[in-house]
């Protein structure tokens, strides 16, 4: 009677339950290993976000300095304001960029005339991010040191700086 037992092809419940355990042990591998990743990936994609934002900003601050605008002579160092002005259109052209302490948010507001010299009557306002830590303008001789710190992901602050010189000096 054991003869034939053991002579019985397929498989024991000890050997199904060793699969099982060893599958279960492999698949929750994976999906730790699946789930690291995509943590990983999110990090990254926001900390690349964050830095693009800043590269934003320096960009349309340098741009905004080669169109011939000028820092407002009430703008020669500040932390958290700066205002460029067209020298010869009192009352014109102007942009304006402003941190908000309080949210971390950095914006603009601009007036500037379109390819036909045409002067918007109203200003158009952009919030470019709210993870900026502070920034800070310091105009002096026809030259704007600008120091940038956002806040990255994992709350470590990144730098970036830049200096403009404006077509007036």
């Amino acid at each position: 009677m054991f003869n034939s037992i053991r002579n019985q092809k397929g498989l024991s419940l000890v050997e199904v339950l060793a699969v099982l355990v060893l599958t279960s042990v492999v698949l929750g591998f994976l999906i730790y290993l699946l789930n690291y990743s995509n943590n990983s990936l999110n990090q990254v994609s926001a900390r690349e976000a964050t830095l693009q934002e800043s590269r934003d900003i320096m960009n349309h601050i340098v741009s905004s300095a080669r169109k011939g605008l000028i820092p407002s002579p009430a703008n020669i160092e500040n932390v958290n304001h700066m205002m460029l002005i067209d020298p010869f259109d009192v009352g014109g052209q102007f942009v304006s960029y402003t941190l908000d302490e309080t949210t971390n948010t950095f914006q603009v507001e601009y007036k500037l005339k379109d390819d036909n010299g045409i002067l918007p009557i109203t200003s158009t306002k952009h919030i470019f991010s709210d993870r900026v830590a502070s920034i800070q303008f310091t105009a002096l001789d026809g030259k704007i040191d600008i120091i940038l710190k956002t806040y990255l992901p994992n709350k470590s602050i990144h730098e970036t700086s830049t200096v403009v010189y404006t077509t007036l000096r």
